[in-house]
């Protein structure tokens, strides 16, 4: 994972957002939760901070507005009242979010467009298909920081060779070890463009290949192209692994509010025939106790209902527990652990295997050498800010 939330200092405020973006929704519940906002002891500003800080502050927007929970303006107030009041700069910065999502829905179709005469019909993840196949009427609160967009490797440079004809250029380097290209973007425009040539990252993939990602999606025509998705329930389980096993957040115990949040928002709808093809599909894999305590850690903050049929152990329940417990752990004994899994991640004989193209047996001293090299390399000087914290991103 390339982000380390910040710490959870407040949990009042923890457990106000997750009372606002609860799954039940019923009319009482939500006229004691109004009453509960319009109390002096509410913190607006702690309550926005923490949302923003955890990835869900358009979805928490969305929910306010949708329930009608927003404090009132006065009638009276002045234009310097209105402007600065908390309902005012909220209502701002869900018209920002709409005007990137809409830049973003127009890049998006733009794209598929042109890689429509070439034959490619490319296979949209993560946020990027909430923009053109929602799953629900949630899925416009849906942020994203970029459009994940996955080609068959044999036409991977095809569809770079596309997007510079769209006037995209690379705004980062690639590796070999990464699983798309390097990102691109159009200058002026938000966002930024990652073409995968696999659905996963490494670890992900041990869980999820990208050829049962092909495998588990499905074709949608639009008037502007033709592309791929993934079927609910296995779109369901590709964020979830993304999350917990490509950017380790189940061993690394990291709450990732915004992931949960979409699979609890997505979840609530799924049968229970897909829940257990899921839960069957993680058991064989190994991976039954991240399954379980993903869907725990759900069902904990949002009010996920346990899922009929597939059981939560109560080894998975515990590792739920702990990571909602070590949200609120120092930032710095949090920085200390992640940063020590990156790299015994990073020098891992599988990692540098996978990096070098080589048999397991091959990797030497002389390849984690390499690999040093190569992230100082990359990094520079910046390898300082690196290791604090200061140069993470979401992904």
């Amino acid at each position: 994972m390339e982000l380390l939330p910040p710490t959870i200092a407040d949990s009042d405020s923890l457990r106000l957002a997750c009372e606002i973006l609860a799954l039940d929704r019923a009319p009482a519940g939500r006229m004691a939760l109004r009453l509960r906002l319009m109390q002096p002891d509410v913190s607006w500003p702690a309550l926005i901070d923490l949302a923003n800080q955890q990835g869900v502050l358009v979805p928490l927007i969305h929910a306010l507005k949708q329930d009608g929970l927003l404090l009132p303006v006065r009638a009276a107030a002045s234009p310097a009242e209105r402007e600065n009041h908390v309902t005012t700069r909220l209502d701002q910065a869900y018209r920002d979010h709409l005007t990137r999502r809409a830049d973003l829905t127009d890049q998006i179709e733009a794209i598929i467009r042109a890689l429509a005469p070439l034959g490619i019909e490319p296979l949209l993840l993560k946020g990027a298909r909430h923009l053109v196949a929602p799953l629900s009427p949630w899925c416009a609160a849906r942020s994203m920081r970029d459009l994940d967009i996955c080609v068959a490797p044999d036409r991977l440079d095809e569809a770079v060779s596309t997007l510079r004809t769209l006037g995209y250029e690379a705004i980062e380097e690639g590796t070999a070890f990464d699983h798309h290209a390097p990102a691109m973007a159009l200058t002026g425009r938000h966002g930024a463009v990652e073409l995968h040539v696999d659905a996963l990252a490494l670890g992900g993939r041990k869980v999820l290949t990208t050829t049962e990602a092909w495998q588990h999606s499905e074709q949608i025509v639009a008037t502007f192209g033709t592309f791929r998705v993934l079927r609910p329930q296995w779109h369901l389980l590709h964020g979830l692994l993304h999350h917990e096993i490509a950017e380790r957040g189940h061993r690394r115990h990291i709450l990732a509010l915004k992931g949960l949040f979409e699979f609890a928002s997505l979840g609530v709808s799924l049968p229970a025939a897909h829940w257990q093809e899921l839960a069957d599909h993680m058991a064989a894999r190994g991976q039954a106790a991240a399954f379980g305590s993903w869907v725990a850690q759900a069902g904990m903050l949002f009010g996920l209902p346990l899922p009929d049929g597939p059981a939560i152990t109560p080894d998975a329940r515990r590792h739920a527990e702990a990571t909602l417990a070590r949200a609120s752990d120092p930032y710095w004994r949090r920085r200390i652990g992640f940063i020590a899994d990156q790299l015994r991640f990073a020098f891992a004989r599988e990692t540098l295997a996978h990096r070098y193209r080589m048999d397991e047996r091959d990797v030497t001293v002389a390849t984690a050498l390499s690999q040093a090299g190569s992230i100082l390399g990359r990094y520079g000087l910046g390898i300082v800010s690196r290791i604090a914290g200061r140069q993470d991103r979401s992904s």
